[in-house]
């Protein structure tokens, strides 16, 4: 028996829906599949840019925003996270415990007075120096680098085994 042209039109479109369908569905897995690439491949390039925050953390940088005994309370950038240029910093505060065997330096720029001295200053003139000084040295709104022994990305609370700020270079007329 010979279909009628109604079930051949029927079986036509049919065909036509079930072959929009399966190309619609393969199409969109590749689709996906090369997403997934494109993520990946920009993935790598904001590594690149933005590095990701290691696992271990043993030094890190920020502003004194008090000292109460042997514990300076130390403002920093979030080591929880890495955040995109575009996105605000979100600041931590840590604990910075300070023992008599941490050592606490300065490092001394020298001022700079370019109308004394001759045209040539010599290169030690601007040579920065290392100083021993005490915690009671330290004030709110320096900058330190504070190193420990163990790994503080989590920390809260930690010993310090080193600390470190820098006495800017200043530059006069007198």
């Amino acid at each position: 028996m010979e279909p009628t042209s109604k079930q051949k039109h029927t079986i036509t479109v049919t065909l036509i829906v079930i072959s929009g369908v399966v190309g619609f569905y393969f199409g969109s897995m590749k689709g996906i599949a090369e997403s997934k690439d494109k993520i990946s491949e920009l993935n790598q390039i904001v590594d690149i840019f933005v590095p990701p925050i290691p696992d271990e953390v043993f030094s890190i940088h920020g502003e004194v925003k008090s000292i109460n005994g042997d514990t300076i309370i130390l403002e920093i950038t979030s080591l929880q996270a890495r955040r995109l240029p575009t996105e605000d910093i979100k600041k931590e505060i840590r604990q910075v415990v300070v023992s008599s065997d941490t050592e606490i330096t300065r490092i001394d720029f020298p001022t700079f007075n370019p109308s004394k001295g001759s045209n040539k200053p010599n290169k030690i003139d601007f040579e920065p120096k290392e100083v021993k000084i005490a915690l009671a040295d330290l004030k709110t709104g320096d900058t330190l680098r504070v190193t420990s022994q163990e790994n503080i990305k989590s920390k809260e609370s930690f010993l310090a085994s080193r600390i470190q700020t820098i006495n800017h270079p200043r530059f006069t007329d007198n």
